[in-house]
C-alpha cells in the first residue's frame, strides 16, 4: 500500500510504516511477537519500533484524535496537546474527568515527566526532545493526494456541531469491518456483521456526545473493543526473517491491529 507520502509493508508479524517525507520508517509488530531481528531491519536513527495494538498514547497533533476514535480506540488516548482546540465531546468528558490529561505547554521540565508516561506520541510535525524512539510523524497536513483533501473538507464543522466522522459510518465495527470486508471478503463466511450504520438501508448518522463515546468503559460502550487480549494470542514459530504467524482465531485482531499499523503513521487514513 502507498501513498503520496508513505508507503505500507505487510509481513508475517509485524508491518513497515515509511514516511517518505521525514525518511522515517516505523516497525509496527503485533504483541506477543517477536520483532524482526537486526538483521531483516536494522535499528538506525530514523527506525521507530512500536509494539501494536496501541493502548496508551498522548497526541500532539489534534487532527489524529478523530481517527483514533473512529477505530473504537478512544480509551487508548490518555493525553492530548492544545486540549482547547480538541472539538471531541468524549475527549472533553475525558478531560474534565481527568482519565485524559492536557499536556503542559509552558512548563518544559514538567511536560517531559509526562511524556515518559505514554507508550506512542502522535505528532504532525515533530518531537519533543527525548521522545524521538515513540513518536509517530504522520505529516497528514502535508499530504498533497485526495485523501488529504477528504479530511480536510469534511472536517470538524461548528455549525453542526459534530466531529469529523459524525458524518459517515463511525466507530470500530462499521470502520474496520467494512475495510476488512472490502479487501478480504473471504475472511467473515461465518462471522455474524453488525452494521452501526447501514448506508444501504438509509440508516440516519450517528451524532457523538460524550452519552455514547466510544470505549472510556468496555462493558458499556455501544460498540464494545472486539480486539482479543495480546495474552490470548498465539504465535508460531519464529520464522528465518523474525517473524511469527498468528492462530486463525486471531484475524479479527490482526484486522484491528492493521487499522491501528495503518494509522501509525497516518492521520492520513486512521
Amino acid at each position: 500500500d502507498n501513498g503520496a507520502l508513505f508507503s505500507i509493508t505487510y509481513n508475517l508479524n509485524y508491518k513497515v510504516v515509511r514516511n517518505t517525507s521525514l525518511n522515517t520508517t516505523y516497525i509496527l509488530t503485533q504483541c506477543g511477537t517477536p520483532p524482526p531481528k537486526a538483521t531483516v531491519i536494522p535499528p538506525t536513527n530514523t527506525t521507530v519500533f512500536i509494539q501494536i495494538p496501541v493502548t496508551n498514547l498522548a497526541s500532539l497533533a489534534t487532527t489524529a484524535v478523530s481517527y483514533i476514535e473512529m477505530l473504537g480506540k478512544q480509551a487508548a488516548i490518555k493525553a492530548v496537546d492544545t486540549e482547547g482546540l480538541v472539538s471531541s465531546p468524549c475527549v472533553q468528558s475525558g478531560l474534565e474527568k481527568g482519565t485524559i490529561v492536557g499536556l503542559e505547554d509552558t512548563n518544559s521540565t514538567l511536560r517531559a515527566e509526562q511524556m515518559k508516561k505514554f507508550d506512542v506520541i502522535f505528532s504532525s510535525f515533530g518531537n519533543d526532545p527525548g521522545t524521538e524512539n515513540k513518536t509517530v510523524i504522520t505529516s497528514e497536513v502535508e499530504d498533497p493526494s485526495p485523501l488529504k483533501s477528504f479530511e480536510r473538507t469534511d472536517w470538524p464543522t461548528p455549525t453542526t456541531g459534530r466531529d469529523w466522522f459524525g458524518g459517515a459510518v463511525a466507530m470500530d465495527d462499521a470502520v474496520l469491518q467494512d475495510l476488512v470486508r472490502a479487501i478480504h471478503p473471504e475472511l467473515f463466511k461465518i462471522s455474524q456483521y453488525n452494521w452501526i450504520r447501514n448506508i444501504a438501508k438509509n440508516e440516519p448518522q450517528q451524532l457523538l456526545t460524550s452519552a455514547n463515546c466510544t470505549a472510556a468503559d468496555d462493558a458499556t460502550s455501544p460498540v464494545p473493543d472486539r480486539a482479543l487480549s495480546c495474552a490470548n494470542l498465539q504465535a508460531g514459530v519464529s520464522s528465518g526473517n523474525g517473524g511469527a504467524s498468528v492462530n486463525s482465531g486471531g484475524l479479527v485482531n490482526s484486522g484491528l491491529t492493521l487499522v491501528l499499523g495503518v494509522f501509525a503513521t497516518l492521520a492520513i487514513l486512521f
